[in-house]
């Protein structure tokens, strides 16, 4: 037999226009983002909007008791992924610790939303109660239950009496007055019983409302617990080697052989040597040792680059360093570099989560305080040891990325010796004839030259300054790295 559904309230209408609603977000916002798992959101919230058309309060209920200890597990675990994963996981994660949380904290509040509405709908309309709609089909029953009692002839003696009394001792009117009285009494008395069932209903529905909160209360605390625990457990902690050190970067893994990076990279764009030859500094410091980018004869002479150990990939945007040890020929470290004036940043260069250019507190935010941080003049250098990690900056902003135990001789400022034909040079005057200790904070690369003047030329790298001058071209190929 078919019932009649309830009709909805307002804030059941709602609910349910929302339900609808949700259902067109997830599909567009699916499409808008192609992404591939909205089927089960389609399906929450088609489920949804169909009990609730059902009016199947019990069943929403259940779901959404199902979906809080789903999202409370669900969030806990992705948040100790984002926690303890190492820095190559988190790289493919485009949302922070804190972001998770907040997420969390939404979707959850939604649901526990949603859980609170449906089961105080399903206390204040309760399907399970339907003693009213009931009542007339059995008042039937009762005028058959007389008939079998008079057909046994069963009376109710004090009912009897009373009828026989009120019909003034008339038989005939008496019979009729016994079913009235007794269609009356049994009336009340089923109506008695149901008012008991009702009562007894609420009371266990009140119970189970009172173990249903206490348990949700009891499961998101605990989950609380868990989720502070693990912040500050992280925030106490630090990286250790075994879980967070890079062993690989660009493509390229360190110990690798110089084949092994010939096939990855190619052919070196330059190789480099140190140069036994000292030279002077601007400020009088005497360097020894320098590296100075091999020629083709240099080249040849050694029988190929196998027999250097530096070598320099000379990309569009940035350059890629590699070094070798000198006895096994295997890679201690991998570089990226770009020019600290470029605003170029190259995907390939990206690392656990960050890319060159980006700031210094963004950085010893996501990674913590360095092992050991170094300022040489306009760069500081922060090393990550445990991370097998050194980040390079100017004016706090990160232009030199690398993986390993490079040599202390190869620095970003090392770059190729220019030629005459080299384009994209650009250059400035100093103004002046003299060699002063102020021309130690000239940019990374920059190099020198002496016009007829004596007037001292500083020459700076593609990409440095390319709003200087264009560089003189025999300037350039008579420059030197130190003026």
């Amino acid at each position: 037999m078919s019932s009649t559904k309830m009709p909805m309230s307002t804030s059941y209408k709602a609910v349910f226009v929302l339900s609808l609603l949700m259902i067109f977000v997830v599909i567009i916002g699916g499409a808008m983002s192609g992404s591939k798992s909205i089927g089960f959101g389609i399906w929450y919230w088609g489920y949804t909007a169909w009990k609730m058309y059902k009016r199947d309060n019990d069943a929403l209920v259940s779901l959404q008791k199902i979906m809080l200890w789903f999202q409370a597990v669900a969030f806990s675990i992705a948040l100790a992924v984002l926690l303890f994963s190492d820095s190559d996981v988190k790289r493919y994660v485009d949302v922070t610790p804190l972001g998770l949380i907040l997420i969390a904290t939404v979707s959850i509040g939604i649901t526990y939303f949603l859980y609170k509405f449906f089961f105080n709908q399903s206390q204040t309309h309760p399907t399970s109660i339907n003693a009213e709609t009931n009542f007339s089909n059995n008042d039937m029953s009762l005028w058959e239950k007389v008939s079998e009692e008079l057909k046994g002839d069963v009376r109710i003696d004090s009912l009897w009496t009373r009828a026989y009394a009120e019909a003034d001792g008339d038989v005939s009117k008496a019979n009729a007055r016994y079913i009235k009285l007794r269609i009356d009494q049994l009336s009340k008395s089923q109506s008695k019983n149901t008012s008991a069932s009702k009562e007894r209903l609420l009371t266990s529905a009140v119970i189970r409302k009172s173990s249903s909160s206490r348990v949700i209360v009891v499961g998101l605390g605990l989950t609380s617990l868990v989720l502070i625990g693990l912040i500050t457990y992280k925030s106490k902690s630090s990286f250790s080697p075994e879980r967070s050190s890079f062993d690989s970067y660009l493509g390229i893994s360190l110990n690798s052989s110089m084949d092994e990076v010939k096939y990855a990279l190619g052919v070196p764009s330059e190789v480099l040597f140190k140069d036994d030859k000292p030279f002077k500094l601007a400020d009088g410091t005497t360097i020894k040792d320098s590296l100075v980018v091999a020629t083709k004869d240099e080249i040849r002479a050694k029988n190929g680059v196998n027999n250097f150990f530096y070598w320099q990939y000379n990309l569009p945007e940035y350059r890629i360093d590699v070094s070798f040890d000198s006895n096994l020929k295997k890679v201690i470290s991998i570089g990226c570099y770009v020019a600290n004036s470029s605003s170029y940043k190259p995907k390939n260069c990206e690392i656990g989560g960050f890319n060159v250019k980006a700031d210094e507190a963004s950085i010893l935010e996501k990674l913590g305080k360095p092992e050991r941080d170094e300022i040489n003049g306009v760069t500081k250098t922060l090393f990550y040891n445990q991370l097998n990690l050194q980040l390079i900056f100017e004016k706090k902003q990160l232009y030199y990325i690398i993986v390993g135990a490079p040599n202390k001789d190869l620095s970003p400022t090392v770059t190729s010796k220019p030629s005459y034909d080299d384009i994209g040079w650009t250059q400035e005057s100093t103004g002046s004839k003299e060699i002063g200790p102020w021309l130690k904070y000239s940019p990374p690369g920059t190099r020198y030259c002496r016009y007829s003047d004596g007037i001292i030329q500083r020459l700076y790298p593609p990409g440095v300054k390319p709003n200087a001058e264009k560089a003189n071209p025999f300037c350039l190929g008579d420059s030197t790295a130190s003026p």
